[in-house]
């Protein structure tokens, strides 16, 4: 299945000397088959290291952290004469050999040109421990998340509808049979998720019960690993918080809401982790107009987004009947069509850094206004209102729009294209073009 994030990978490959890169994801996510597809593509070998499945190789890095002597007895193991630039050598789930993380500063500093990638699904919980610290300036980072509706058109053999949604305009519109056969594909997607493994078992099943399988064993794997990596106090906060981050989405984060005879100091770190490692996505209240907004980001008030609609869906135990409706708010809880869409935000991001999702909020005494998230344009930010069905009132977009004197906002819904008194209306399954609608809109304004 083809990832939009290659395209970086391809990037990395080509550079004479490049850092050892250091690919970032949640479990399952496409890590592994990303970097064995680059490595049939532009190498002419290939060392596969996991070092959970073969724990020998972390004896190569006990002694010390000599990379030629590291190189020397991987060549004797894998029978092959590793080349600085036509051998990928590839360091899966190295959160279990925290030397080898402190190894990379070394590969790139001894052996320049030598192309190395590390991948690891819980690796903020061994640099939490303290055990090895981040070799900072000597590695490159990218960012994998599970696949966006594009990428899912894409592996699902749906070429058409995705050249279409490219192709959208404001002054062209959109066929209202063509619009809903466009929803019914998203719709899809909402259930299905983007996790890799579920979207293969719905290509060669077709069967939403086979991926709902594998959806279960994807959210017990996240589990397993818990109890492998986090400390053992820390296990029940990470089964709860994962268990309960659905049916809490898009509500403002509160401790006690999980169980309110848990103190939120037992949570807090907890619920770091998650986020760092890519299970979960902090969405932060912001100013509504200072740049970067990660400066004026707060830490107390926060939503919490899931790592994908679809695990998401099946821990709060939806079924496909989400096909048939035509309004996603009264299956989902009420916060499923917030998680989509700033799942949709995140996936169409640079992979270099970890994205953010920030919202804007403001309370009085009178009366209060949530904007669902803040979109930036070059040096400008936008309001987006996410409805779940076709309709809905947008005084909280209004109020953010009147405050900031802003001419346009946002609204992403089921509804068509269209703008209206200053609202960008964009289909849900248009979040990807996003940016390019908000120009042409401002043109028209």
């Amino acid at each position: 299945m083809q990832r939009s994030i290659e395209l970086e990978l391809e990037k990395w490959a080509k550079q004479a000397e490049p850092k050892p890169l250091l690919l970032r994801g949640a479990r399952q996510v496409g890590k592994t088959h990303c970097v064995t597809e680059l490595a049939k593509k532009h190498f002419r070998e290939f060392i596969n290291i996991n070092f959970e499945s073969d724990s020998s190789i972390k004896d190569y890095f006990d002694e010390d952290l000599d990379p030629q002597a590291i190189i020397q007895k991987l060549e004797l193991k894998f029978k092959t004469k590793i080349n600085r630039q036509s051998t990928l050598i590839f360091f899966d789930e190295i959160q279990a050999c925290p030397q080898a993380i402190q190894a990379l500063r070394y590969f790139y500093e001894k052996i320049p040109g030598l192309h190395i990638i590390a991948a690891g699904s819980l690796l903020e919980f061994t640099l939490r421990s303290g055990e090895v610290s981040m070799p900072v300036g000597r590695v490159q980072y990218l960012f994998l998340r599970p696949m966006s509706f594009q990428e899912f058109l894409l592996a699902t053999n749906n070429n058409q509808a995705l050249e279409f949604i490219n192709q959208i305009s404001l002054a062209k519109g959109i066929d209202e049979d063509i619009h809903n056969i466009l929803l019914a594909e998203f719709k899809k997607y909402m259930l299905i998720g983007g996790m890799p493994a579920v979207v293969k078992k719905y290509i060669t099943s077709g069967s939403y019960l086979d991926c709902k399988q594998e959806q279960n064993d994807l959210i017990n794997t996240y589990k397993d690993d818990f109890s492998k990596y986090a400390k053992e106090r820390q296990l029940r906060y990470l089964d709860l918080i994962i268990e309960n981050v659905p049916r809490l989405l898009g509500k403002k984060f509160k401790y006690s809401a999980i169980d309110p005879d848990i103190k939120s100091k037992y949570f807090k770190e907890a619920l770091w982790l998650l986020n760092r490692s890519g299970l979960i996505d902090i969405v932060k209240a912001a100013s509504g107009q200072a740049l970067p907004m990660g400066a004026t980001a707060s830490d107390r008030n926060f939503k919490v987004n899931f790592l994908d609609c679809g695990l998401a869906y099946r821990i709060l135990d939806l079924d496909e009947s989400i096909l048939e409706t035509s309004n996603i708010h009264n299956l989902a809880a009420g916060g499923l069509a917030e998680q989509i869409v700033g799942q949709e935000l995140l996936a169409y991001e640079e992979a270099s850094s970890k994205p953010e999702l920030y919202y804007w909020e403001r309370n009085g005494s009178q009366s209060s206004a949530e904007v669902d998230f803040l979109y930036q344009h070059k040096t400008n930010i936008y309001g987006i209102e996410v409805k779940a069905g076709k309709t809905g009132k947008l005084q909280s977009l209004y109020q953010y729009m009147k405050k900031y004197k802003l001419e346009l906002g946002i609204k992403i819904s089921q509804e068509n294209l269209g703008l209206t008194r200053g609202v960008l209306s964009i289909p849900v399954y248009a979040v990807s073009r996003v940016g390019d609608l908000l120009v042409e809109a401002m043109v028209k304004l």
